[in-house]
């Protein structure tokens, strides 16, 4: 145990004492092309692990970067190529690969355009001829060679890690309840009035003629103390003979009134039987004849009852 920490301490000091420079040479410039149109630069990383191109940046003799890295992850003993077009001069240039303004890595070629490299006094490598690339041999660590192209397949820009999208909450919609129907309330039927029978009214027969029943009354208490009972019709002599006088007239119009339907069924009674009587003397005389023969004594026909 104490052997580990004593090699992780030489270790940490070791990287703390070297200069950025050797840092950053992990990743280094492995390949260019310069000689067509379409130029290209190629990129090793050396490392163990993977490094960060975010912040790097290439650059030339000229004032503007050729190009800038942002968000480029380079996995560790891999390469990558980047496009710049024709930006690379055909007789000589220089090439550096910053990390923000730290140099890591610097190449010059040809003529250089006038510029070399830190502490340099000549080019690394001649200007290729067309068809020809500059490249390190072996590939990340060798000398410069000139050669036909090796190109990596793996473009720079497309190790530019896309950022994983935050989720965005949908909010769940809630159903909108329905409302609830109020039931109409059914009108309440009217009750229908049952009908009353009417008793038909008991007609009394009244007999004509019939003289009213008198009715006691109270009169004068007598002597006695005792109310003497009259009757309800007492009147004086006088109107009581009026009275009787107009019972005598009344009475031969009540008498009249069924005299007229007697004589009506008499004469009725009257007619029938003269008219059934010539039927009846001739039945008479069939049942005398027929008795006469049943004694032995015959009797004439013509005989009268």
């Amino acid at each position: 145990m104490v052997s580990f920490l004593f090699i992780l301490l030489e270790t940490t000091l070791f990287l703390l004492l070297l200069p950025p420079s050797d840092i950053y040479a992990q990743v280094v410039i492995n390949e260019f092309s310069s000689s067509d149109s379409s130029d290209w630069i190629e990129l090793f990383n050396t490392s163990v692990g993977e490094i960060d191109l975010t912040s790097w940046s290439i650059k030339d003799t000229a004032a503007s970067p050729v190009y800038d890295f942002s968000g480029n992850r380079l996995p560790a003993k891999e390469s990558c190529y980047q496009d710049v077009s024709n930006r690379l001069n055909n007789s000589g240039d220089r090439i550096q690969l910053l990390s923000g303004v730290t140099e890591v890595d610097c190449v010059t070629y040809g003529t250089g355009n006038g510029s070399f490299c830190a502490d340099a006094v000549e080019a690394d490598i001649t200007a290729p001829s067309t068809g020809e690339t500059a490249a390190r041999t072996p590939e990340g660590t060798g000398t410069w060679v000139i050669g036909f192209q090796t190109k990596s397949i793996t473009s720079c820009e497309s190790l530019i890690s896309t950022p994983t999208p935050t989720p965005t909450l949908t909010p769940t919609l809630s159903p909108t309840p329905k409302p609830t129907s109020t039931p109409t309330p059914s009108p309440t039927p009217k009750p229908i009035p049952t009908p009353t029978p009417t008793n038909p009214p008991t007609v009394t027969p009244e007999v004509l003629g019939t003289a009213e029943q008198d009715e006691a009354t109270p009169s004068d208490v007598d002597g006695d103390g005792e109310p003497t009972l009259e009757p309800a019709d007492h009147q004086p002599t006088d109107e009581r003979a009026e009275a009787d006088e107009d019972e005598d007239e009344e009475s031969p119009k009540g008498y009249s009134a069924y005299a007229t339907p007697i004589l009506i069924a008499l004469s009725g009674l009257a007619l029938l039987g003269a008219s059934s009587f010539p039927l009846l003397k001739k039945r008479v005389l069939a049942m005398r004849g027929k008795k006469g023969k049943q004694n032995g004594n015959p009797q004439s026909d013509s005989e009268e009852i």
